[in-house]
């Protein structure tokens, strides 16, 4: 029996439970080393590979992070009324004095801030920012899709200062099998290594395509009476990648 393409899509989406794979090793290494030493760094990898689940984890570990999300067209004054608010300050006046009583707060404070999507800051905002290094000596770490390393090397000249300042560097790969077979295996304990190959292969690497993947499967096998364990499983995988990648494919 056959899961229709609704049945499917129209189920509400889950989610893996936390895995420690070698994305987010790469990103706490240079989280770390930002947090501990004060210095400026960024982590820029493909979109779905897990950055924003690093970013949430570090902060569930240590909520002394301050943690920032950009966005499209996303101001220099937004920024910094998003830092006061997340710092208790009453965000007012100009951004100079806002920068003023953040430093008042942070300095020698040994926090860590974390600018996620920072694709979305301009070169003015990286160059404010960058003073809350300067002045309050607090780390920061940029966090972004590989356009934002191929901005960063753009600004090379007006803005070379910006670019010298980023001391820790790390740049994040997809998924690795082993990667998927922990992923997979926090929602299907039994899974077998041919059907994790598979979960890997469909999704590229992709972690958000590989979770919704594993998930909507599961629904397909549940309505079509499948057990997991089973052979006919990897037709519900290989079916339900197809409805997937018919619907609009890997972000």
């Amino acid at each position: 029996m056959k899961t229709s393409h609704q049945e499917i899509i129209q189920e509400p989406r889950a989610r893996f439970a936390f895995t420690e794979t070698s994305v987010w090793r790469k990103f706490y290494e240079a989280a770390r080393l930002c947090h501990l030493y004060g210095e400026i760094g960024r982590v820029t990898g493909p979109s779905g590979v897990g950055k924003t689940t690093a970013v949430n984890e570090y902060k569930r570990r240590d909520d002394s992070a301050i943690v920032i999300r950009a966005h499209h067209r996303y101001s220099t004054r937004e920024v910094f009324v998003d830092l006061c608010e997340a710092c208790h300050i009453e965000p007012k006046g100009t951004v100079h004095r806002m920068m003023r009583e953040l430093v008042t707060k942070l300095h020698h404070s040994a926090r860590l801030l974390i600018l996620d999507e920072a694709e979305h800051l301009s070169p003015s905002t990286l160059d404010e920012v960058r003073q809350l290094n300067d002045r309050a000596g607090i780390g920061i770490l940029y966090v972004g899709i590989d356009r934002f390393r191929s901005r960063l090397q753009s600004l090379r000249g007006d803005y070379e200062y910006i670019v010298n300042r980023v001391k820790v560097p790390a740049s994040l790969r997809k998924l690795t099998l082993g990667d998927a077979a922990s992923l997979c295996r926090t929602v299907i304990p039994e899974l077998s290594d041919e059907c994790v190959k598979l979960y890997h292969r469909e999704s590229g690497g992709d972690g958000r395509f590989m979770e919704n993947h594993v998930f909507k499967s599961l629904i397909a096998a549940r309505h079509s009476s499948v057990p997991v364990g089973s052979e006919a499983f990897a037709e519900i995988i290989a079916q339900t990648a197809d409805i997937l990648l018919e619907r609009g494919g890997r972000k």
